[in-house]
């Protein structure tokens, strides 16, 4: 055999071992991308569901689906910040009180889905929240400033962000507490069952310096939607 028929050969070899790596890392991609979205279907699922087995069986499915996912596509954010979500309901679902453990793993995969998607403001809310659950104020109230850097207003997340704020009040800072306010206003605005989350919020986590700013907030015509 001749040196260039060898050098064919070697480079023929070499481009269909690239091409099968592609089309390998295309099927996996493929692959996890339909678990993230038969998870997130399942997490459709148990929000509309009543709390008991119905939603437990959904969100056991959601998780299924997710980690299925990551054997295949261990550091797609998506499926960690999935993956969070499903754990932080599982998590509150148990009783007056977050269960612990399930806490600790949802803000494990929240930390993984911060760290593959650091530009994403739904992904740090979470994390914000689930930290302040955990009692880590002033690394929730840093996941909070980051989020609201990202995305100033949020009708998709905005209560969750003020969630965590309740619990965080005081490590926000003053900045940090205008961008509440002004995200607060804003849902308060939008409907009455808005108005009532803000009211179950105050009398509920929320912190007694945001619980008074709360109470200005929602006496306030503007925030109402009747300034006029």
């Amino acid at each position: 055999m001749s040196a260039s028929t060898i050098w064919r050969t070697c480079l023929a070899a070499a481009l269909f071992a690239a091409a099968a790596a592609i089309l390998v890392a295309k099927g996996g991609a493929l692959v996890s991308g339909y678990d993230a979205v038969y998870a997130d279907n399942a997490l459709r699922a148990a929000g509309v569901a009543e709390k008991g087995s119905a939603r437990d069986k959904a969100l056991a499915q959601a998780l299924a689906y997710i980690d299925n996912g990551l054997r295949i596509a261990p550091g797609d954010p998506r499926l960690w910040g999935l993956r969070a979500e499903a754990l932080l309901r599982q998590a509150l679902d148990g009783g007056p009180g977050p269960r612990p453990k399930l806490l600790s793993a949802s803000a494990l995969a929240s930390k993984r889905a911060a760290a593959n998607a650091p530009n994403d403001s739904a992904v740090q809310a979470r994390l914000a929240l689930v930290l302040a659950l955990e009692g880590q104020r002033a690394a929730a109230a840093a996941a909070l400033s980051r989020s609201y850097e990202l995305d100033i207003t949020s009708d998709a997340f905005g209560h969750r962000r003020l969630e965590a704020a309740g619990r965080a009040w005081a490590e926000l800072g003053p900045a940090g507490q205008r961008n509440v306010v002004n995200e607060a206003c804003m849902l308060a605005a939008r409907s009455p069952e808005d108005r009532a989350r803000m009211q179950r919020l105050r009398f509920g986590a929320a912190d007694a310096g945001m619980a008074l700013t709360l109470d200005d907030l929602l006496a306030d015509g503007a925030c109402r939607g009747t300034e006029g």
